[in-house]
């Protein structure tokens, strides 16, 4: 028996690795959301490639408060909701648009021309049906200090999931040209929702939120090729062959 079955692990092992088997690996899944837009949906990223973005609202107005099955940069159906926005009142232009933008490279001018707007009181942006079982990484792109109209917009952030993050200060302090991203990991709860919480400090009296990559990461296991399967087969029938 023992033979039987140094035979078999021995054919399957020179089998498999005559004819190949799919290609194992990391592969990043990347999502892109757009709060607010007046002129045109967001395309593209800085750098000139292509990548889809989800856009939230294309009014003057908050018109579009929740929205179901984000798409990912490639276009495919995710499965992520944004279930609830809390806290925001309005769409305002002029967010990052005082030349020179210095926004995140994964942004494009579309996805930060305007913004979800508020008060400085906390605001909530809460991501459903995720994978309990992942990490996500939740990029930040919004603006501080006083570069839209005077005022203070210091701001710290706080994801909230299976447990919370500490919260984040939001902060450059180098005036408006001083946009920086902020990026924030955290698992699911159970039920696989993540909420992005957003509140002001410091005098802060407006905030802003113009855009968030959202990403994570899975493996992909090794799987035989057609070729390899076909191979084992004849194999492992010829052994059986030469037994009997």
């Amino acid at each position: 028996m023992l033979k039987q079955f140094a035979s078999v692990a021995i054919v399957m092992a020179f089998v498999l690795g005559l004819a190949g088997t799919a290609t194992a690996g990391v592969v990043t899944v990347t999502t892109y959301i757009d709060f607010g837009t007046r002129s045109g949906s967001a395309t593209g990223l800085r750098d000139g490639s292509p990548a889809v973005w989800n856009v939230m609202s294309g009014g003057s107005g908050i018109d579009d408060w929740t929205k179901t099955d984000l798409l990912d940069s490639d276009g495919n159906n995710t499965g992520f909701d944004i279930s609830a926005i809390t806290g925001f009142s309005s769409v305002r232009g002029r967010a990052w648009d005082s030349a020179p933008p210095a926004y995140p490279n994964w942004c494009v001018n579309a996805a930060v021309s305007d913004a979800y707007k508020g008060d400085s009181s906390q605001k909530t942006v809460t991501f459903a049906d995720l994978d309990p079982s992942e990490l996500y990484t939740f990029e930040i792109a919004t603006t501080d200090e006083s570069d839209i109209g005077g005022g203070t917009r210091n701001q710290e952030w706080q994801l909230s999931g299976l447990t919370d993050t500490a919260w984040t200060r939001y902060d450059t302090d180098d005036g408006w040209n001083a946009h920086d991203t902020l990026a924030l990991t955290m698992t699911p709860t159970a039920g696989g929702e993540i909420a992005l919480k957003l509140r002001g400090v410091s005098g802060a009296n407006a905030l802003f939120l113009s855009a968030v990559k959202l990403s994570y990461d899975y493996e992909v296991l090794p799987v035989p090729e057609p070729a390899s399967l076909g191979l084992l087969g004849l194999a492992l029938l010829g052994l059986r062959k030469k037994r009997s």
